[in-house]
């Protein structure tokens, strides 16, 4: 069995403690660039509407700095944009770029005067996105930097001199640490909360995926409908079933028409499921007998939403079940064979003689009783034959161990059946015999059962006015050698044909029930599939599919089994 694992990496990237992960995403860089960026632009837009408003007053010792600090700071973070995917992993060139806009915003503030720049909040707000991206370690020293450059401009400044110095350099310094420590925290809860996320984002996924593959993967169909009976989802196996490639949108009704009055009548409970059988005819033609579990779906409100339906095609599986039952039966009379044997056929057996006995003792009986006793013996050996044939029937068979040639044995059973008398001579045959491959078998009772086949297809034309068979043999790729024998009789409805093979099951005044349920047991033990259609008025059709010489070397060779089915 699979197991599903969630490996989650949280090392920060480039292996920097100070540098917030990759696991942040680009969307928190990309908003730091931004607002850095942005602020440049203010600068520079602050910068040349003041100088319009003064162009009396330039000087350009003091603004050529400015502007060529400026010019190097969007250079730089041009570069950066352009090299973005690429920068934002590496620790020392984003610690440098920082690094940059300070000493960027020391210039800016060294040439438009210490005591008066408006330029000084750009210290914070650098440090700010710095604690957001570097966390505590790296805000602090960036702090560090700042505090030393801003300690600089504040000792070359002639008029900070004495206590106001002194307190000036103490209160900047103060926020020069004490805000990355703040927005560094900040960061570090923002790439923790993200993480979380992330991990409960990816076990989302993980389950998502893992209950997908259950549903695509299971047998059963599955669908959700809503509360309009409309399927707004399935799985694969639902389609495979109904036929349906696509049903989206599709009315249950369209589907499973005998659920809409089921659902319409009963009242669902939370928990609480319903199960039924129906036999439902499949789009191909098929009839299918379908197992349906519905329940009904609540919200957490307890709010009706609609239902879940899970159905499975159980055809198989009733099929094999009518198959054990006729098993079971076929080992019931099993076990009364040899007491029939016994008990029956030895007394008749001592009948017969002494009637014979009577017959032949002399002239002395009268015409009648003589006539009488005739009938007696007559009737004493049908009876015999019946238990004789019984027998056969219950008789343990050897395996099939003979190369057959399933085309002759076809032939010699269809020259047997013109000899018998008591079939119409006028039946038109159509014989495709196109079969070559061989199959392992008993000659003898194959021909046994193919002629049963036959004549229970020639007595089926009895009132029928252009009386044919249709017998073909032909191989189905290289696994099994595939027998059609098909009638235009009087056919035969769908109760009996499913009883076709049941000992004693016979619609024949004079028959014994025995000759198809035989013919059974001899395909049976050549591993045959079988497979009987009919339809009152239009005939029936034996499908017969024996498994190849080739292919019955890889069955169990114990399997003595017949997968038959009826239609």
């Amino acid at each position: 069995m699979k197991s599903f694992s969630l490996i989650l990496n949280e090392e920060p990237v480039g292996g920097s403690p100070g540098l917030a992960s990759t696991h942040s995403g680009p969307d928190r860089w990309f908003l730091v660039h931004a607002i850095r960026t942005g602020l440049m632009v203010l600068v520079l837009f602050f910068i040349v509407s003041f100088q319009l408003s003064q162009k009396h007053f330039f000087s350009l010792s003091i603004w050529v700095p400015v502007y060529a600090a400026l010019i190097l700071s969007f250079l730089f973070n041009g570069i950066y944009l352009l090299l973005f995917d690429w920068v934002q992993r590496h620790f020392q060139i984003n610690a440098a770029l920082f690094a940059f806009d300070t000493l960027v915003i020391t210039t800016l503030i060294y040439f438009t005067g210490v005591g008066q720049s408006l330029f000084v909040f750009l210290y914070l707000v650098n440090l700010i996105l710095g604690g957001l991206i570097f966390q505590k370690r790296g805000g602090l020293y960036l702090g560090l930097w700042t505090s030393a450059l801003f300690s600089w401009l504040m000792i070359l400044n002639p008029h900070s001199e004495g206590v106001n110095l002194y307190l000036l350099v103490l209160m900047n310094n103060l926020a020069f640490f004490s805000i990355p420590v703040v927005s560094g925290a900040l960061g570090e809860q923002l790439d923790f909360m993200h993480r979380k996320i992330s991990r409960q984002t990816s076990s989302l996924e993980a389950l998502k995926s893992l209950n997908s593959l259950v549903v695509e993967n299971i047998a059963s169909g599955l669908m959700i409908v809503d509360g309009r009976l409309q399927v707004i989802s399935f799985n694969q196996s639902a389609a495979e079933i109904t036929g349906y490639r696509d049903l989206s949108q599709r009315h249950i009704g369209e589907v499973f028409a005998p659920l809409v009055d089921r659902l319409n009548q009963t009242e669902f409970k939370k928990g609480e499921a319903h199960r039924q059988e129906l036999e439902w005819l499949h789009p191909r033609g098929d009839k299918l007998v379908i197992e349906i579990i519905v329940s009904a779906l609540f919200d957490d409100r307890q709010e009706f939403k609609g239902y879940l339906v899970l159905f499975q095609d159980l055809t198989q599986v009733k099929h094999l079940e009518r198959q054990m039952q006729h098993k079971a039966k076929l080992a019931a009379v099993g076990q009364l064979a040899a007491g029939i044997a016994h008990e029956i056929r030895n007394p008749l057996a001592s009948i017969s003689g002494s009637i014979q006995l009577l017959v032949t003792s002399g002239g002395s009986l009268p015409p009648e009783d003589v006539k009488l006793m005739n009938i007696v013996l007559k009737e004493i050996d049908r009876l015999n034959a019946l238990i004789s044939e019984f027998l056969d029937y219950v008789r343990p068979e050897l395996a099939a161990e003979d190369p057959i040639n399933v085309n002759e044995v076809l032939r010699e059973a269809l020259e047997v059946l013109k000899f018998n008398r008591n079939l119409r001579t006028d039946i038109h045959y159509l014989k495709e015999f196109n079969s070559s491959q061989m199959i392992l078998g008993h000659k003898d009772k194959l021909k046994q059962a193919f002629l049963n086949i036959l004549i229970n297809a020639a007595q089926a034309l009895e009132h029928s006015q252009s009386p044919q068979i249709e017998v073909i043999c032909e191989d189905e790729a290289s696994d099994y050698v595939v027998v059609k024998i098909r009638d235009n009789g009087q056919g035969m409805d769908p109760h009996l044909v499913e009883r076709i093979f049941e000992p004693f099951h016979t619609t024949k005044p004079k028959g014994t029930g025995l000759g198809l349920a035989i013919t059974h047991k001899i395909l049976e033990m050549h591993q045959a599939e079988v497979v009987v259609k009919s339809e009152v008025g239009k005939g029936t059709e034996f499908k017969i599919l024996f498994p190849t010489l080739k292919f019955k070397k890889e069955l169990d060779p114990q399997g003595n089994h017949i997968r038959s089915m009826t239609a």
